[in-house]
């Protein structure tokens, strides 16, 4: 056999070795699952990646989302607790209450998490206040009476209060002497006029 034919035929052989040896795409690029396998990955839009579909990841509340494996927005079970006062339900997070059932007796369900219920008002056991005391912001609270006059004159001139006048500003005096009596302010004003 001449070195040109023994030439010949070595290429030919090589040229099939590698024809049944090709390696195929490159890492991480694929055409198929078989080209991830060894890294245990998976063929999708022709890259080797993590998952293709959710069955793929491992654990629970996991799930495949563009490739990779993914834990589930607000999943929750017995091992992977809720944030904050938020209850599982159904293994999702969620608000800790949805109807007052879920409270306590002295609570009531308030968009969604446990309030104490206020002692008058909306919400209330009882809504109304006792005798002698007002319901403001959901608490009793004594009932504040407010004294209240037309104004005092003084005499033309002088710092002295009119006679006619007197009988008012007593009136006045005697009230803000009484029980719960609101805050009030007591204005003087004089005019241009006199000296």
């Amino acid at each position: 056999m001449s070195w040109t034919r023994h030439f010949l035929v070595s290429l030919s052989l090589g040229s099939l070795a590698l024809l049944f040896t090709a390696c195929g795409p490159t890492y991480p690029k694929c055409e198929n699952d078989g080209h991830c396998e060894d890294k245990g990955e998976y063929c999708l839009n022709a890259k080797c990646e993590q998952c293709r579909e959710s069955t793929h990841c491992k654990g629970a509340g996991m799930q495949c989302s563009a490739g990779s494996c993914e834990r589930i927005p607000g999943y929750c079970d017995d091992a992977i607790k809720c944030s904050g006062k938020e209850k599982c339900r159904d293994q999702r997070c969620g608000p800790e209450c949805l109807d007052d059932k879920e409270c306590g007796a002295s609570d009531y369900c308030d968009n969604g998490s446990c309030t104490a219920r206020p002692e008058c008002g909306d919400n209330a056991i009882t809504p109304a206040c006792p005798e002698g005391k007002e319901c403001v912001s959901g608490g009793c609270q004594i009932k504040l009476i407010s004294c209240s006059a037309d104004p005092v004159y003084f005499q033309y001139n002088s710092s002295n209060i009119r006679r006619s006048q007197r009988k008012t500003l007593t009136a006045v005096a005697e009230c803000l002497k009484g029980e719960n009596v609101a805050v009030h302010t007591i204005e003087g004003h004089c005019d241009e006029r006199g000296t």
